[in-house]
């Protein structure tokens, strides 16, 4: 409790005055717009005749309410979570409603809508998304309960005649506090940089809204609220809604990603995911690489791992495209020392020359395998085995219609564990735009 009341001094505090009615006519309204006032933000109409191609990347999200900390697990449920993966087609709309949810370490949420659009109208491309939810009442303290009505986000992301633009909105109708004793008491709605402080039962900050131009894109996102709930020791973030739009679709969408390593079943159940991650944007990269480093890593204390790196390219015009996700490996020691191996690469590869995509792995390679001192020589399986110490296979590819996944080097321990360690890791795939 201490840590919620000593901040009091610059943050309006509210202690319930048990017999005080405050008016509760009418609805108190916040509205607070991006920085980019004066952009068209008027609610899109859904574009008419089905779905419709255009030049841009489009992507939604959003979500109700998403709970972590205290004694909850770090997973806790997120409600109402809806995406819109990229595409470029205008028409299209997801949406998903719960009517009323529990959620642990919160209370009784109701009435949660997350709605995403992608539209063309009057010249105006956009991608659209809105969070609304109806009302929160948060778990019952000693102090009474407290209910959040009528929230609303939204995102907007568009281009228009005048380039890119957002805009970022939320919306709060009220807070009431009902207490033990007494008549309910309307409170007032917090504002930037002054959360609503009800001692022992809550903080409650004003979300954030950002939103981001450039000359290749923009995109936007708003937080209705930030709740940190005193008796449960958990903090609350509340309608999320993300939109973005991006240039550059003209003959496909990329799908892809790289990273150095991923591994699982190693000493004390450790596993380790795609480190360091690079995704590729469904527009690709305009032709520029761009990637992530590491300069080593340490699974355990018998296995470390150096020169970790992952990188992408990717470019296309109305009819050619070429893009590639590489993931690589310096060295990986196992054993200090009894087996290393260096020069790990895993590279997947699209190419079209006006024609269908054509894919493959070009450029994945292992350098040199030394155990106990001698270089080791892969048989023409691909398969290495060293008994009793691991098995390594290189070159892992998996091809599908549309798209081709490469694991560089796999190492399965033999030393009971099973576990595996993957080097080198990249996949690129491709959907045509319909432009």
């Amino acid at each position: 409790m201490s840590r919620w009341l000593s901040r009091v001094s610059v943050r309006r505090t509210l202690t319930p005055i048990l017999g005080l009615t405050l008016a509760a006519t009418g609805a108190v309204a916040l509205s607070v717009p991006s920085a980019t006032a004066g952009s068209p933000d008027a609610t899109p109409k859904p574009a008419t005749g089905g779905l419709s191609p255009t030049a841009f990347a489009l992507q939604g999200a959003g979500f109700g309410s998403r709970v972590l900390g205290g004694e909850l697990p770090a997973d806790s449920r997120t409600t109402a979570f809806e995406a819109l993966g990229c595409s470029n087609k205008a028409g299209r709309e997801k949406r998903i409603h719960e009517a009323e949810v529990t959620v642990p370490g919160l209370g009784v949420v109701s009435g949660i809508t997350t709605a995403l659009r992608t539209t063309r109208r009057n010249g105006v491309v956009a991608s659209t998304s809105t969070q609304r939810i109806a009302s929160i009442v948060l778990a019952e303290s000693s102090v009474g309960s407290l209910t959040i009505e009528a929230l609303r986000s939204r995102a907007r992301a568009f281009h228009d005649a005048r380039g890119f633009d957002s805009t970022a909105t939320t919306d709060i109708g009220r807070l009431v506090l009902r207490p033990e004793l007494g008549d309910p008491q309307v409170l007032p709605l917090p504002s930037a940089g002054e959360p609503v402080i009800v001692p022992g039962l809550a903080e409650i900050e004003l979300g954030t809204r950002r939103s981001t131009t450039s000359r290749g894109g923009a995109s936007a996102r708003a937080t209705g609220l930030v709740i940190h709930v005193v008796p449960t020791g958990t903090t609350a973030t509340i309608g999320l809604a993300r939109a973005k739009i991006g240039s550059g679709v003209e003959s496909l969408l990329f799908r892809g990603s790289s990273a150095a390593l991923r591994a699982g079943g190693l000493d004390g159940n450790v596993s380790k995911g795609r480190t360091p991650l690079t995704l590729m944007p469904c527009q690709g990269t305009h032709g520029k690489v761009t990637g992530k480093s590491l300069a080593g890593l340490d699974l355990t204390d018998q296995i470390e791992v150096g020169g970790l790196n992952s990188g992408q390219m990717a470019r296309q015009d109305g009819r050619d495209a070429r893009a590639w996700e590489r993931g690589s490996v310096a060295s990986i020691d196992l054993g200090g020392g009894q087996l290393v191996v260096q020069g790990i690469v895993g590279k997947a590869n699209v190419y079209k020359d006006g024609g269908r995509p054509t894919y493959d792995a070009r450029g994945t390679t292992v350098g040199t395998v030394t155990f106990e001192g001698e270089e080791q020589e892969f048989p023409d399986t691909g398969v290495l085995e060293i008994p009793g110490v691991a098995r390594l296979e290189r070159k892992l590819v998996d091809r599908t219609l549309r798209g081709i996944s490469v694991v560089g080097l796999r190492i399965t321990l033999l030393d009971g564990s099973a576990a595996t360690i993957d080097l080198g890791l990249a996949k690129i795939g491709t959907a045509p735009s319909g432009l």
